[in-house]
């Protein structure tokens, strides 16, 4: 029999984004930054980034959360305080600003040569559940390279706690931050949660040095032996002849 795979469920409860298929969680396939499409699997004879086995896993893994209404954040002159605005304040009024004796004055942050100046917190209108024993990493579009905030990164037990707040900092030179229905805004990996115990090993260690030589050999041996992409065939060979492929990433390479 096939083992059933683990769902990851996103419960809407907003009523205004029912039947809204571009404001859903999908799969980060949808969300492919542009420059990533733009850039070939090969030039000049060298593999480009396009074909790296690890970033594009990290991709297949990933689900994101569109944002579902248009957001403008900014600073108000005359009140020198910070203002949020919905497109709809009636419907998406859930946000708050932190304290900055929570975070920013203790740090002194610098993104680039822009100052971290205050943290502001969303209730996005999904909850996810996962089946028990699992949970999600909350983590920013590193390869969409904001520059005007960043999401924070987070573990969510998912399985007993459903709601997801978005803290994000802002260090955004316009003093302004504008979000755009349906811009791709945040991602999550869902995985079974463990107990790890950590050993650190030395190279005089016959038993696992061993091991590493004759895995890397066995990469060569495919190198050589004209297989492409050995790294692939190797995760074939660990799960029996079978790996998960992901035709949408070999459409785009």
């Amino acid at each position: 029999m096939f083992n059933k795979k683990p769902e990851i469920k996103f419960i809407n409860l907003q009523p205004e984004l029912i039947n809204k298929p571009s404001l859903e969680p999908r799969p980060y396939k949808d969300f492919l930054p542009e420059w990533w499409r733009q850039i070939p699997t090969k030039h000049e004879n060298i593999l480009t980034i396009r074909r790296c086995p690890g970033i594009t896993d990290f991709f297949s893994n990933m689900y994101v959360i569109p944002m579902w209404t248009d957001l403008k954040i900014y600073f108000n002159k005359e009140t020198n305080g910070l203002e949020i605005n919905f497109k709809n304040s009636d419907t998406f009024p859930m946000w708050e600003r932190h304290d900055s004796r929570q975070l920013v004055d203790h740090t002194g942050i610098i993104i680039g040569d822009r100052p971290v100046e205050t943290v502001v917190k969303i209730v996005s209108p999904w909850n996810i559940i996962t089946p028990k024993g699992y949970s999600v990493l909350q983590i920013p579009l590193f390869y969409n390279f904001e520059q005007n905030y960043t999401i924070l990164p987070g573990i969510f037990d998912t399985d007993i706690y459903h709601e997801i707040n978005v803290p994000f900092l802002l260090h955004s030179n316009n003093k302004q931050i504008e979000f755009n229905e349906g811009q791709a805004l945040l991602a999550f990996i869902p995985f079974k949660r463990t107990k790890y115990n950590q050993k650190n090993i030395n190279a005089n260690n016959t038993k696992y040095t061993d091991y590493l030589i004759e895995q890397a050999q066995k990469l060569i041996d495919y190198n050589f032996g004209n297989k492409p992409n050995a790294y692939r065939k190797m995760q074939k060979d660990r799960d029996g002849g079978t790996i998960n492929k992901d035709d949408w990433l070999e459409e785009t390479l």
